[in-house]
């Protein structure tokens, strides 16, 4: 698994990443970082409310998309990967 010092990417709006979700940190101010299939994206102004149903599908296949209005969240799987 990829450690999280490597290279973050922040999610632009408009933009979807797909993958197998290995890791979810929340940071001060709205800021979440998530591992997804090995890369470290950054969800700025990322809803509380929308991060604990993020928590609980790890290892799973998911899609996050950044809007104008903000984030939509599917999951794509809910078998769980062990990569």
């Amino acid at each position: 698994m990829q450690a999280l010092n490597a290279q973050p990417r922040v999610l632009q709006v408009w933009e979807e990443v797909i993958g197998v979700l290995l890791q979810v940190y929340a940071q001060d101010e709205g800021e979440v970082i998530v591992n997804i299939s090995g890369r470290i994206y950054v969800l700025k102004n990322f809803p509380e409310k929308l991060l604990e149903n993020l928590k609980a599908h790890v290892q799973n296949l998911v899609g996050i998309l950044r809007t104008e209005d903000g984030y939509a969240m599917r999951v794509i799987s809910r078998t769980k990967y062990w990569g």
